[in-house]
């Protein structure tokens, strides 16, 4: 692919949903070894969902005011030092629900703005092809979000590996939560930087956007109309060819079929 909206788009997916993949893998184990909060798991994840479905109609909401670039960069720059934040918070139950909190209302970010960049490429492709890539795009873009779920799988296996987790022990080493903290910190942290390089050299403006989406419509109109025209001479030539068969079929009853010249 050398379309380059297209591929920002598609690396902004994968660095995005890679940061939210590593610490969906990983937050489980993350309560539990590195905060020592093995029964508060259910809460801190009802905390994160909770903030998480109510940041979504907050972003869409921003999204349409200021735009898709704006507010994604600015959720990734809100986003970073929550992140960087969980290498550090204490195993303090309040201190864990708030910074999960606000991870949750942030944590909407990642899955929403690739996909809503998707419509952005889309539409380019049909306005500079001419045809519709849809199928293809979004074959490429649910591809993507699967290798990222592998990244962030990977990476909590890596994590347990090098802090030297035991299985089927309930007791696990200090070094298993120092691990899964810098697990759930580092890579996040690098992705959401690639994310905002990505962003950066993303070229698709708002203006760019509303000039795709007139330029489509306009297009969508002329067919439109091109179709009505197509039709109404087809259904004039019909109508033609409906009158002449009826002349001559009153020629034929009348016996005047040659003019009065027949011998």
């Amino acid at each position: 692919m050398t379309h380059k909206p297209s591929v920002c788009a598609l690396l902004l997916l994968l660095f995005c949903i890679t940061a939210g993949s590593v610490f969906q893998q990983s937050v489980a184990l993350y309560v539990q070894y590195s905060l020592g909060l093995g029964g508060q798991v259910q809460n801190c994840l009802l905390v994160l969902v909770g903030c998480c479905l109510i940041g979504i109609p907050v972003v869409m909401l921003l999204m349409t005011k200021f735009g898709k670039k704006p507010v994604a960069v600015g959720n990734i720059l809100i986003l970073m030092p929550i992140v960087l934040g969980l290498l550090f918070v204490p195993g303090n139950l309040v201190a864990v629900l708030l910074i999960f909190a606000a991870y949750g209302m942030a944590y909407a970010l990642p899955f929403i703005v690739p996909w809503m960049m998707l419509s952005d490429v889309s539409d380019l492709l049909k306005l500079q092809t001419g045809r519709s890539y849809d199928t293809v795009l979004h074959g490429v873009f649910i591809t993507s979000q699967r290798i990222t779920g592998a990244i962030g799988f990977g990476a909590i296996s890596a994590a347990l590996e090098i802090g030297g987790y035991k299985s089927g022990v309930c007791d696990q080493p200090e070094s298993v939560g120092r691990a899964i903290r810098w697990n759930v910190t580092v890579l996040p942290m690098l992705s959401l930087v690639l994310s905002l390089v990505v962003l950066w050299q993303y070229p698709v403006t708002e203006e760019m956007r509303q000039r795709t989406k007139e330029a489509l419509e306009q297009i969508r109109k002329a067919s439109e109309e091109g179709s009505r025209q197509q039709r109404k001479t087809k259904h004039d030539g019909y109508m033609a060819d409906k009158v002449v068969v009826d002349v001559r079929g009153k020629e034929n009853e009348n016996g005047v079929e040659n003019m009065g010249f027949s011998t």
